[in-house]
């Protein structure tokens, strides 16, 4: 019974934060793209990083520096959406 609950109550937080966000998408379209996909690109140089990392490949480092420039930039985009009345905390579990 509790993780019935707990999957609506769930469910009903992921249906918000969808809408939520592509109310913004809406709104902003062309900032909330470049914000969208600097994250995107974030993680994927992040989990390259890992995935050199954990293979002993070397080279690690340089996608983790990548990660960071690119978490750097989406933070800029998200800044600038916030200036223009967006909640972060809308959108994140």
């Amino acid at each position: 019974m509790f993780e019935f609950i707990s999957d609506v109550i769930r469910k009903r937080r992921e249906a918000k934060r969808e809408n939520y966000l592509a109310e913004w998408a809406e709104k902003e379209p062309e900032l909330f793209r470049k914000w969208q996909d600097k994250k995107r690109e974030a993680d994927q140089a992040y989990a390259q990083g890992v995935q050199y990392a954990m293979g002993d490949f070397g080279g690690s480092d340089a996608y983790f520096r990548q990660a960071e420039r690119l978490n750097e930039e989406a933070l800029k985009y998200e800044r600038e959406l916030i200036k223009k009345g967006f909640d972060p905390d809308r959108y994140q579990d």
